[in-house]
């Protein structure tokens, strides 16, 4: 289900060497990824570049046994907007992933 096209590419956080968080657009639906060095860390995102649409989003986020069990993955789903904000935990060496359809 994830295009291995994009229409744009956004950087929305990155810190060289430490995480990264990227946004790809494909017809009108976004796709997020966030990963980590090996540090933990704590991100918050921000959802301005969706506009005035709202989204149905599936998170894919390290679980909170993910230092003792690095394959334990979380999954949630929410609707987001441009008003939205998010706070992502992320394992030593982990990440998340976000599938946003528009609605």
């Amino acid at each position: 289900e994830i295009p291995t096209t994009w229409d744009e590419t956004k950087v929305l956080d990155a810190k060289p060497g430490e995480y990264i968080v990227i946004a790809r657009k494909k017809e009108g639906n976004w796709y997020i990824g966030a990963i980590t060095n090996s540090k933990a860390r704590t991100l918050s995102l921000s959802f301005q570049l969706l506009g005035d649409e709202k989204f149905e989003t599936t998170l894919f986020a390290d679980a909170e046994d993910a230092a003792v069990n690095p394959n334990h993955l979380k999954k949630e789903t929410m609707l987001l907007d441009k008003n939205s904000t998010l706070t992502l935990k992320l394992a030593g060496g982990g990440g998340a992933v976000l599938q946003l359809i528009k609605k």
